[in-house]
Parts: structure tokens; sequence; C-alpha cells
């Protein structure tokens, strides 16, 4: 694949986050709020190796 590719792909993506938060900020703080809550959720349940025994038992 040619590098102009991702880039123009990079170029596309960043326009698109930087217009959607300057015309609303607002749904885009509330955007970022509702996707932060997933990263205890991932660090508690996905990222360890072994999963704590009560989460086993809901099996």
């Amino acid at each position: 694949v040619n590098i102009l590719l991702p880039i123009l792909f990079l170029v596309a993506c960043l326009f698109l986050v930087i217009v959607g938060t300057i015309a609303a900020p607002i749904d885009t703080a509330i955007g970022l709020a509702i996707g932060s809550t997933g990263i205890p959720v991932y660090f508690l349940l996905v990222r360890p190796k072994t999963l704590p025994r009560w989460i086993t038992k809901i099996d």
C-alpha cells in the first residue's frame, strides 16, 4: 500500500474529529465520558490473565 493512503486516512479522521468537536463540544464531552467508563472495566475484567474467582463462578 502506498504511504499516501494511510496519511490521507489519518488526515480525514482528524478532520472529522476536530469538526465534530467544534460543532458539538457538549456531545463530544458526553461521548468521551461514556467511552471512558469502559477503561476500568477493561483493566478489571479483560486485561488480567486470570479472572477473579467470583467472575468464573458466574458461568
